[in-house]
């Protein structure tokens, strides 16, 4: 079944922790602000339309992208993980924000351009907003509580930040991969046979030190260590 339109921004999710997105969640466009922030709404397809099934309880930062849910707070709780406009991680829960990084994250390379035409004047104006990389929840020791790891492009290009739980709460450990270039997506799977997952890392380098008009993308696979 196909949709010919859709007006609002979806955004798909993985709410009960199987490691598909079963859920679809929308934000309604804003013709000056790009996104509605801290707005969205659990659909479902229904006689060939989007059908909003409930309002959902989201921070007030919250934009359809750089976010990601799991249960790196507890193996009976799935919570949503979001870059934040001030390129901070905030971990929240219905809501309600557990925990927020002291450290930058993100650093989404891609742009998009919002044209909008004065009303007062002929004059178009431009407003741009960066499209941040979605955090990547995955259970790197096999203990059954997820991990996020998100670039920090701003920092560095190629340094990851690692998020843990520890004896005393939420850890961030920064970690040099060794990519040379800025890291835009991240992704991972685990086959049967390995005590680990693969990561796999989309790495973005450009083609002159002061511009990053172009460039190359990379897809990096880390090898499991036994």
């Amino acid at each position: 079944m196909a949709i010919d339109y859709v007006s609002d921004f979806l955004f798909a999710v993985d709410l009960k922790g199987t490691g598909v997105k079963q859920t679809l969640w929308s934000q309604r466009y804003d013709a000056e602000n790009f996104f509605t922030l801290g707005q969205a709404n659990q659909v479902i397809l229904k006689g060939g339309k989007l059908i909003t099934d409930k309002s959902v309880r989201v921070p007030a930062s919250f934009r359809p992208m750089g976010a990601a849910f799991s249960n790196v707070m507890g193996k009976d709780t799935r919570s949503l993980a979001l870059i934040d406009e001030f390129n901070r991680l905030v971990i929240v829960n219905e809501g309600e924000e557990l925990w927020r990084s002291t450290t930058s994250v993100g650093g989404g390379y891609l742009s998009v351009e919002l044209v909008d035409a004065a009303r007062s004047s002929r004059t178009e104006r431009s407003k741009f907003f960066k499209i941040e990389p979605t955090p990547l929840a995955v259970d790197l020791d096999g203990d059954g509580v997820d991990e996020l790891i998100v670039p920090q492009n701003l920092v560095k290009e190629g340094l990851l930040a690692v998020v843990y739980k520890g004896p005393v709460g939420l850890r961030v450990q920064s970690i040099a991969s060794g990519f040379e270039g800025g890291i835009t997506c991240l992704a991972a799977y685990k086959t049967e046979d390995a005590t680990q997952p693969t990561v796999i890392a989309a790495v973005v380098r450009f083609g002159m030190f002061l511009s990053k008009a172009t460039g190359e993308t990379q897809i990096i696979m880390t090898v499991p260590q036994d």
